[in-house]
């Protein structure tokens, strides 16, 4: 019987090993290879996507920093960096309003995970206009993992936002009040009738226009006004008493459209016990001198012209030397509001004694036009004399008949303008964010070094690293 001998020998068999070997090895070294390639660019994609995204995010509620919504409250810090010096990470606060009855507090910040950075976002609802107190809207969730630093600078008009320099536009634009107030020899005005009410000044500067300053038989008086640091004023947010009597007032009266209060358009007892106006002027006030004027050696020239920071007898070229002045506002109003920055002195605001009704409002020539252009820590309110509705004093029967009383009141009065000395809100921010991978690739180290804010960041290991940075304006402080 044949037989088949027909088959692979030895030789061949560990031939054939040694090819697929050969083959299996070479598809083992490419698939590593794409693997690995893959693992890489998924890292990558995914720190590129997340910094992006995260930026992104931060920079919205930037943009949105300082919002404040109709008849909301003024908000006094509303942008916060919290530097880290030279070390991981910064941190930014941001308020905002998200309408007339919600103002929330957004914070960034990172916490320690695992040896690891993660970037943290909480938002806070502000129980209080300045957020001293707060509730929990979004507790503290992570947004970013594997974070190695996080970086934000402030700016304003160009120049770093530290503490701010006295130079114009480096200040903070706020509402602000004294913090000293004493009486003041200047006016030609015996003083001494108001200095047993001087106990009660605070009253004219405690934000509530409902508390009213008095000095009975004042008649005319000068008050010297101290500030924390220096200011550069650009409005006065003055108020009247009259509507606290009751009563009305209607400007577009049946008399004939009078505009003052008089006979002709109020009712009674419409300011029978407060006065009908408020006459006030403000001064720059001379040390050297102890009267009104300027001095180079306590006050700074902070023209908005580079070229016209200097001190001048010509307001046209500079810093006015000698008298400088923001005077004869006159209100018959519940509030009003009188601009003195350049190149007219304005009213802004007159408000009569409901929100549907206007006041009687005026502003004087002789304000010194470069007024707003002067940084000073000190300013004399002068109080003119005021009238009242004498004939409701008399009887509810009478009419009105104003005549001028020795009665000085102040409800409230705020400054507006740059406030300096305290550090500045920026209205230019700019944010780095510099994540790492959070496998190891490679067997060889990789250098990478970058500077990101303030900080210079190297490191030498087997990790990815990329950042995403971007300059965000914030729109209601740059605005202001």
């Amino acid at each position: 019987m044949p037989h088949n001998n027909k088959g692979l020998s030895l030789v061949e068999m560990l031939v054939s090993v040694v090819i697929s070997t050969i083959i299996l090895a070479a598809a083992y070294s490419s698939y590593t290879v794409i693997s690995n390639n893959f693992n890489i660019q998924k890292d990558l994609k995914f720190m590129s996507q997340s910094a992006r995204s995260v930026v992104e995010m931060i920079a919205r509620d930037v943009r949105m920093g300082g919002y404040k919504d109709f008849n909301n409250a003024e908000i006094g810090t509303p942008i916060k960096i919290t530097d880290s010096s030279n070390n991981c990470c910064d941190r930014i606060d941001i308020i905002y309003d998200k309408s007339k009855s919600t103002r929330v507090k957004i914070s960034y910040y990172t916490k320690v995970h695992k040896n690891r950075n993660r970037l943290m976002k909480q938002v806070l609802k502000c129980n209080t206009p300045d957020c001293s107190s707060t509730s929990t809207v979004q507790a503290e969730q992570p947004i970013a993992d594997y974070v190695e630093d996080l970086q934000f600078s402030g700016f304003k008009d160009g120049s770093v936002a530290s503490t701010g320099a006295v130079e114009y536009g480096m200040g903070n634009k706020k509402w602000f009040y004294p913090v000293r107030a004493e009486l003041s020899a200047h006016h030609g005005s015996a003083n001494n009738r108001c200095k047993s009410s001087m106990s009660s000044i605070a009253k004219a500067f405690d934000g509530d226009p409902n508390t009213i300053w008095q000095c009975p038989k004042g008649g005319r008086a000068a008050i010297m006004l101290y500030f924390k640091d220096y200011v550069r004023i650009t409005k006065v947010k003055l108020h009247t008493a009259y509507h606290l009597d009751g009563g009305t007032f209607n400007k577009y009266g049946s008399g004939g459209g009078a505009d003052w209060p008089e006979n002709r358009n109020t009712t009674y007892p419409f300011a029978k016990n407060h006065n009908l106006d408020g006459r006030y002027s403000f001064v720059h006030w001379d040390k050297k001198t102890n009267q009104s004027g300027t001095d180079p050696n306590s006050h700074k020239c902070l023209h908005k012209d580079p070229t016209k920071r200097k001190w001048t007898r010509d307001n046209r070229t500079g810093c006015s030397l000698g008298g400088s002045n923001f005077s004869s506002l006159h209100l018959s109003a519940k509030e009003a509001i009188f601009s003195s920055e350049p190149p007219n002195n304005r009213i802004e605001k007159c408000q009569g004694a409901s929100a549907t009704i206007d006041g009687h409002c005026y502003v004087g020539s002789s304000s010194d036009y470069q007024f707003s252009y002067i940084g000073t820590n000190q300013i004399v309110m002068k109080l003119d004399q005021a009238q009242t509705c004498y004939g409701f004093k008399q009887s509810s029967s009478n009419k009105c008949n104003p005549r001028n009383t020795f009665l000085l009141e102040v409800p409230d009065v705020a400054f507006y303008g740059e406030v300096y000395g305290e550090p500045v809100v920026p209205s230019e921010v700019d944010i780095g964010l510099l994540l790492r991978s959070p496998n190891e690739h490679g067997s060889a180290n990789r250098s990478f070094s970058i500077n990101l804010g303030n900080r210079a960041y190297s490191s030498n290991d087997l990790y990815l690293r990329d950042n995403y940075s971007t300059t965000v304006v914030a729109r209601n402080v740059y605005y202001k």
